[in-house]
């Protein structure tokens, strides 16, 4: 295989079905007992705390320069640089965000690459 499309889309398609294989392989408890038993739901309720302008000020200038940009292709490098002129208005954003429960539909994408481990470079497992 060496169309970069189609390589994709055999690591996608092998990601997507992993769960689901590794999870057809877990025995069924012998004691007649369902998975149901060993777990109760939760009534609870996740609650966002505001953020802090010291944190928010924190994290824009300790950012690892060498990492990859996200999905908005902004690098780091640049918010250590503008840290001190942004952090106020991105923690009004951060905290509006939290108290309107409302959030970009973009931060739920994320970038994901592929890293080799070990062994053959055509067993998908080795990434």
């Amino acid at each position: 295989m060496t169309n970069p499309k189609d390589i994709a889309n055999n690591f996608n398609k092998h990601f997507i079905e992993i769960g689901r294989n590794l999870a057809s392989e877990i025995p069924y408890p012998s004691n007649g007992k369902s998975f149901d038993t060993f777990m109760s739901r939760s009534n609870s309720k996740v609650k966002l705390q505001r953020v802090e302008e010291s944190k928010v000020l924190k994290l824009l200038t300790t950012a690892d320069s060498a990492k990859a940009t996200g999905y908005d292709k902004i690098p780091n490098k640049l918010l250590k640089i503008a840290a001190p002129y942004i952090y106020q208005s991105l923690t009004s954003l951060f905290n509006l965000s939290i108290e309107t429960n409302t959030f970009p539909n973009k931060l739920g994408i994320a970038k994901v690459s592929l890293l080799f481990k070990a062994g053959n470079h055509n067993d998908k497992d080795n990434y």
